[in-house]
Parts: C-alpha cells; structure tokens; sequence
C-alpha cells in the first residue's frame, strides 16, 4: 500500500509539473505573439528652421493634426496629459489618453498611452541641429501595438513609413511656408502648380502630396 501511494503522489507531482510548464509555455507564447504584433515605424525629414523653434510648434500637441492627416484633434488636459482622436480608415474614430515621458526643449520629446488605454501607443522625436546650419533634422519613432479585433487593428494601416513621412513633409511645409501645399490630381491630367489647402476645409476625394514642394512663402506666414 504504501509503494502504491507514493506512486500516485510521485505521478501527481509529475502531471502538476507538466501542466506548470504548459502554462508557462502558453504565456510566453502569448507574449511573443504579442510582440509580433507591434507595428513600428521611423522616419526623418530635415527643415529650414532652429530646433527650438520646431520643438515649440510641436510640443503645442493640438498643432499635429494640421500635419497628420489620421488624426482628428489632440486635447490638451493637463502638462503633460492629453487626449488624441484618429479617424479610422474604415469610417468613424478611435479616442485614447497619452502622457509625456521625456520633455528636453529643442532635443526631445516622448510619450505613451495611459494605461488601459483602447490604443496602447507610444513615440519619440528627436531635434537635431545639422552640421554647420540653422536647420534641423526631426526623426519620428512611432509604436502601436496591434491587439486583434479593436480599433488599434484598422489603424496600424496608417503606422507604415510613407504615411509618416508624409506627415513630416507637410510639417515642413508649415513651418517653411506657413501653410501645406497640395496638388489636386482628381481636376489634372497634366503637371500643374500646388494649391494651399484651404483653412478647415478637408476635401472629400483623396489627394496626392507634392514629392519637392518649394520652400518660398505662398502668402501664410510660419
């Protein structure tokens, strides 16, 4: 009897272990998964203006939806707590809580979603002065974390580096010219010259951003 019962207890141990390790295999997989589904991007764009000064219009976080076509405002709610809104590729919005982590005036800024945000995102920009010139490089780095299902799924079609190098094209427009210079292809067959957007008129039909736009004022001011 006693044999018979220290085996039941030795294949008890044994079964609990391998389920322990089970759970642990099912976890870390799950986080791996996780991590598989982030969506990341990084890019960079060099404007003809100080550092400071491009830090400042973008620290003035409800400056970033006049340059980044996804998103819809950005409230400020306190120092260093806001409230962004994105328009969804598929109709409709998403709306998520960020606060700012790193703030260094003309060098850095960096900030996350809140925790148990719907959107867990988080980003970094850097201003960096160019060798020998006023100008100043800006580098965006930009994470989201895709969960399946949710809103954050749609909106990581606009997490690709074209979209955000476009962004940082149209914020070299503004501050180089003081407006976003656009060329409407849907009424032109031929090359023809930019038009500057119109004060809050977002047109229905897409259009097609100027690869070189020119740096000379079109009558805004910076």
């Amino acid at each position: 009897m006693t044999t018979r019962g220290s085996n039941r207890r030795r294949l008890a141990i044994a079964l609990g272990a391998i389920a322990g390790i089970a759970a642990i295999d099912i976890f870390a997989s799950r986080r791996r998964a996780l991590a598989s589904r982030r969506a990341s991007v990084i890019a960079a764009v060099t404007i003809n203006k100080p550092p400071l000064e491009v830090y400042e219009f973008f620290r003035k976080l409800e400056h970033l939806p006049q340059f980044m076509d996804y998103l819809a405002s950005v409230e400020v709610l306190g120092p260093r707590r806001s409230r962004w809104t994105a328009v969804l590729p598929v109709g409709g919005t998403a709306s998520w809580e960020a606060e700012i982590l790193e703030d260094r005036p003309g060098s850095a800024l960096s900030w996350c979603s809140v925790e148990g945000s719907p959107i867990q995102t988080r980003g970094r920009v850097t201003f960096t002065r160019t060798p020998g010139r006023n100008m100043t490089e800006i580098r965006v780095e930009l994470q989201l974390a895709v969960l399946g299902g949710g809103p954050s799924t749609t909106l990581a079609r606009l997490f690709a580096r074209p979209q955000i190098k476009a962004d940082l094209r149209r914020l070299k427009q503004v501050l180089e010219t003081g407006e976003v210079l656009y060329s409407d292809a849907s009424q032109h067959q031929l090359p023809h010259p930019a038009q500057p957007s119109l004060p809050g008129r977002r047109d229905a039909a897409p259009r097609t951003f100027i690869e070189n736009p020119p740096t000379a004022r079109k009558g805004g001011t910076p």
